[in-house]
């Protein structure tokens, strides 16, 4: 990931003209999850960097990034196609359901949030699974986020058995 992240911290730099002590210079990756959407994957970062002043000395303000990159498949190759790259401002707080859903609650994403594709919609990993586990993780939690899933699951289901709005064919 922290390739990933340079590489797009690098990009940044030279769409925005910046260079020497201008220059943004990776520090971290804070945050990263994948989140699966209609069979796509995607990758959702925070990423923090820091500006050198021109006095060469970095003066200790961290700027925090968001980044979306879609996994793509070209026949048997594979493209990380990056389709949101953004410094966040401090009141950004937009919503993401695949983070949010899947483990990673304090990710932060642009207040815009068609300035990404992916956690719009309210659903979780396939077959439940997190990017992380813990040991700490608290039983009762696990056991209601599974309960939740299942009994959705179900409602669905029977939604669509006993659904009249729909003609069979």
């Amino acid at each position: 990931m922290c390739l990933l992240a340079q590489a797009l911290v690098d990009k940044y730099n030279e769409n925005h003209n910046l260079c020497g002590d201008l220059a943004n210079e990776f520090k971290d990756v804070v945050q990263y999850q994948s989140i699966c959407e209609n069979r796509v994957w995607y990758y959702h970062l925070n990423i923090t960097t820091r500006a050198k002043g021109a006095d060469g000395f970095s003066h200790g303000i961290d700027d925090v990034f968001f980044a979306e990159v879609k996994r793509e498949r070209q026949g048997q190759h594979e493209e990380l196609v990056v389709s949101c790259f953004c410094m966040l401002k401090p009141a950004d707080n937009g919503c993401c359901y695949g983070c949010t859903n899947n483990g990673s609650p304090d990710m932060k994403h642009p207040s815009i949030t068609d300035k990404y594709t992916a956690g719009h919609l309210n659903a979780y990993l396939p077959f439940g699974c997190r990017r992380e586990f813990s040991d700490s993780d608290d039983e009762e939690e696990a056991e209601a986020k599974l309960r939740d899933m299942y009994e959705r699951a179900l409602m669905s289901q029977t939604f669509w058995r006993n659904s009249s709005h729909f003609p069979l064919m």
